[in-house]
């Protein structure tokens, strides 16, 4: 699990990055496919179609987190994710206008 760190790492930067690009979908796409196209089924495989029985289910969570990290890396590396703009520009026009401060005094 230990060695899987790092891709976990790589996952948690590129969404991230994603976020901060305001592609939200693309952060959250990840980590849904990774939970549940990817792990549960590797670990129902694993623990059940081969004699790894439990240790199948630990070992899904290392295999995921690479795979995951791949995937997001990937998706990352495609750049899509720049075209998205979070504001729009907007301009503004100024106009000064001369205001006249009138104070209340005494004579009035």
């Amino acid at each position: 699990m230990a060695f899987t760190f790092g891709f976990m790492g790589i996952h948690q930067t590129v969404s991230g990055a994603f976020i901060g690009s305001g592609n939200t979908f693309m952060s959250m796409s990840p980590s849904i496919v990774s939970l549940w196209l990817l792990r549960f089924p590797v670990a129902l495989f694993l623990s059940h179609y081969t004699s790894l029985a439990e240790v199948g289910v630990w070992l899904s969570f290392p295999i995921t987190n690479i795979l995951t990290a791949l995937i997001a890396f990937l998706w990352y590396s495609r750049g899509t994710w720049k075209k998205r703009k979070i504001t729009e520009e907007v301009k503004i026009s100024v106009e000064t206008t001369k205001e006249t401060i009138v104070e209340k005094g005494e004579g009035f």
